[in-house]
């Protein structure tokens, strides 16, 4: 019996130890905490952090306060981060972000979340710089003698939030253009986004988007916008797509296909556009501000179907829409010049149209600035209603129209011309 009697205490004295164990153990994780939670503690921590990177990168970083949440959540306070110029580059009130795994040596990066409080990101491409203040940056923070220089980081992300974010992007090298959005001097204010699943590999990106907003310092403004987005080197996808402004409202799927980068500097006969829309709303307001060949056009279009091609040559196909107050289409369009010349060449394949004469002479004719529109003729205006099938082919300042027109007065088989002196 007395194995069994020192049994008992060896297993009472080995509970004992570990409890004691279990206590030490945690009481040291409470004063590590405690420790790490101090001002001190955290003011050290945050200057040798901003002095190894400040060196690493060849900017100035300085962090106001470390925080971090066990065991993978960090908070960075009143991050700032001065360019090689000694110019603000990023500037964020709080910091945070959730690391899952990682391996600097491959440059692979996975985190669960990253989120930007009342931040502001500056990119700038300085005067004879070739490169912007960020990629910079970037370059010399991945830089490592022991990293083959074709290794490109790998991230993912699983979720992202954008909280009253300031973004303004230019480029010293080139001119600056007044009253349209700039991609070389953009500046977005009251940026707000919750993304997730974004993935940054071998020049590919790709990100889920449940709510993008801003204001453009040109005036416009993104109410809204959702939907998959994918980006390479030669495509440009967004999928599921929905945006809305005060204007407009676009629902479908948009693609550009391009041979680089700078196929966009002549994005009107570079770039391949392949959409489809559901019923969409696109107001020429919203449109003016990237481009100024509809200036002074003013109008809305509500409208549906397939439209491919670039914007010199636009085919639209299965093509319904609504115009002015009363007339609507039904077939398919094509555009010859669009953007490239005056008075481009339209072909249009028209399966019903309904119309009236008042929204005849109400459409514009380019350059929509002179405010000139169509003159109709006498007759026309005494029919009504008009129910047109056919074709119509030419500029819009001289055209010709021949199918079957039924009006209220029977059904002909017309050719209609419409001359440059029917503009009024």
């Amino acid at each position: 019996m007395r194995w069994k009697t020192k049994y008992k205490k060896t297993k009472r004295y080995s509970r004992k130890i570990f409890k004691w164990g279990i206590s030490i153990l945690f009481l040291l994780l409470v004063v590590g905490y405690l420790i790490f939670k101090s001002s001190y503690v955290q003011t050290y921590i945050s200057q040798k952090l901003g002095a190894y990177l400040s060196k690493k990168t060849e900017t100035t970083i300085t962090v106001g306060a470390v925080d971090f949440k066990p065991f993978d959540t960090f908070v960075l306070k009143d991050l700032l981060i001065l360019d090689h110029h000694k110019d603000t580059m990023l500037f964020t009130s709080d910091f945070y972000f959730e690391i899952n795994e990682y391996d600097f040596k491959n440059l692979k990066f996975n985190l669960d979340l990253i989120e930007f409080n009342n931040a502001y990101l500056n990119i700038n491409t300085y005067q004879n710089e070739h490169q912007s203040n960020l990629k910079r940056f970037i370059n010399k923070l991945s830089s490592n003698d022991s990293i083959k220089k074709n290794k490109n980081p790998q991230v993912y992300i699983e979720d992202i939030a954008l909280e009253d974010l300031r973004l303004r992007i230019r480029n010293q090298n080139l001119p600056n253009i007044k009253e349209k959005i700039d991609f070389n001097h953009l500046e977005l204010f009251d940026l707000n986004m919750d993304a997730d699943d974004l993935i940054f590999k071998d020049n590919l990106i790709r990100i889920n988007t449940e709510q993008f907003s801003f204001k453009e310092k040109s005036g416009f403004e993104l109410l809204g916008m959702s939907g998959q987005l994918m980006m390479d080197n030669q495509n440009f996808i967004l999928k599921y797509l929905e945006i809305e402004t005060n204007d407009s409202d676009l629902n479908g799927d948009v693609s550009f296909e391009y041979k680089d980068w700078k196929s966009w500097s002549n994005f009107i006969e570079e770039v391949y556009i392949e959409t489809y829309f559901e019923e969409t709303i696109v107001s020429s307001n919203d449109v003016e501000y990237f481009t100024d060949l509809i200036d002074g056009l003013n109008r809305s279009l509500t409208f549906q179907g397939n439209i491919n091609g670039t914007v010199s040559t636009l085919k639209a196909e299965n093509l319904k829409f609504n115009f002015g107050e009363l007339t609507q289409f039904d077939g398919e369009i094509e555009f010859n010049g669009l953007g490239v010349i005056d008075d481009p060449i339209i072909h249009a394949k028209i399966s019903n149209l309904i119309t009236f004469e008042k929204d005849i002479k109400n459409i514009p004719l380019p350059p929509f600035t002179s405010g000139k529109t169509i003159r109709t003729p006498k007759w026309m205006k005494k029919i009504g209603k008009m129910e047109f099938k056919g074709d119509f082919v030419g500029p819009t300042s001289n055209f010709e129209a021949t199918g079957i027109l039924k009006t209220n007065a029977g059904i002909i088989k017309s050719d209609v011309f419409f001359k440059s002196d029917s503009i009024g």
